[in-house]
């Protein structure tokens, strides 16, 4: 691994951090900003990302199966109710049927990001090659539920992005939504995995540069949560069913989540990267 383009990655990763912490102090009662920069850096990691590990027509494939699962999806639970729950969009934006463009897009860079994070640990645990393809997406749906986990609340009740008409007990967003994340997180790789494997000869090196990162990047998510906890001004907010929740009471409930599912994943993540480290300069001596 090039140790120069890894510590490189940990400093940008610091100097994001500490940008967010920045903005929040000048936020006041309004957080939307940093939430829409979270959003905008995931997206541009997420296409820096995908382009190192798969190369340009890998990526293509990739964006492609991602944006068609996720439309159809949505489509999907909007009529349904399965596998997200019945929920309607109230972004004002380019729509394709019933879903707004922009929102296809905000799935593959999550899953991209969970990728990275799935392929770190098959690789630094001893699993057979059948496993591995089978683990690692099981892996990096995990994570993209966790992390929708924690920012879909926000979204939903505070922004209003979108809503749920019947609820739910997650401060307005139903158990249903973190299932459809997984759903459409192991159906994407799936798919992705069975049509691009064939003659693909993995950058391995640019993948392992990625390996560092991710687990930062997994404790950068949760810098809203906490940043927001301390500048906004309590209020209280309802869901469309009319129930109130009390804003510091969701942030105070979120960030504790995230310190610990985070935390845990920040910590087996680093495990795993210097586990990985070591079997590599095992296997060149």
């Amino acid at each position: 691994m090039n140790k120069h383009i890894d510590k490189k990655n940990k400093y940008i990763f610091l100097f994001y951090a500490l940008a967010n912490i920045a903005l929040a102090m000048q936020l006041g009662k309004d957080a939307t900003k940093l939430s829409l920069l979270m959003m905008a850096v995931n997206i541009i990691l997420g296409i820096d990302w995908t382009f190192k590990c798969f190369g340009f027509k890998r990526s293509i494939l990739f964006i492609a199966i991602s944006f068609a699962v996720a439309f159809g999806l949505e489509t999907l639970s909007m009529k349904t109710g399965y596998p997200y729950g019945h929920f309607r969009h109230n972004l004002d934006t380019v729509m394709v049927g019933s879903v707004p463009l922009v929102a296809c897009f905000m799935y593959f860079p999550l899953i991209a990001i969970g990728w990275v994070y799935g392929d770190m640990i098959v690789k630094s645990v001893p699993v057979t090659k059948s496993s591995e393809t089978i683990l690692r997406i099981l892996i990096a749906s995990l994570v993209t539920a966790t992390i929708d986990l924690l920012v879909d609340p926000i979204l939903t009740l505070v922004f209003r992005f979108w809503d749920y008409p019947n609820g739910g007990g997650i401060f307005g967003v139903p158990m249903t939504n973190i299932v459809g994340w997984m759903a459409n997180t192991v159906l994407t790789l799936t798919i992705f995995e069975l049509i691009s494997n064939k003659n693909w000869k993995r950058p391995q090196d640019r993948i392992e540069c990625l390996y560092g990162p991710v687990c930062y990047l997994m404790l950068a998510q949760a810098i809203p949560l906490f940043v927001a906890r301390f500048t906004l001004e309590n209020r209280i907010v309802a869901d469309v069913t009319g129930k109130g929740w009390n804003l510091l009471d969701i942030y105070d409930c979120l960030s504790a989540f995230a310190l610990v599912a985070l935390g845990l994943l920040f910590v087996l993540g680093t495990i795993g990267h210097e586990t990985y480290e070591k079997r590599m300069k095992k296997a060149a001596r």
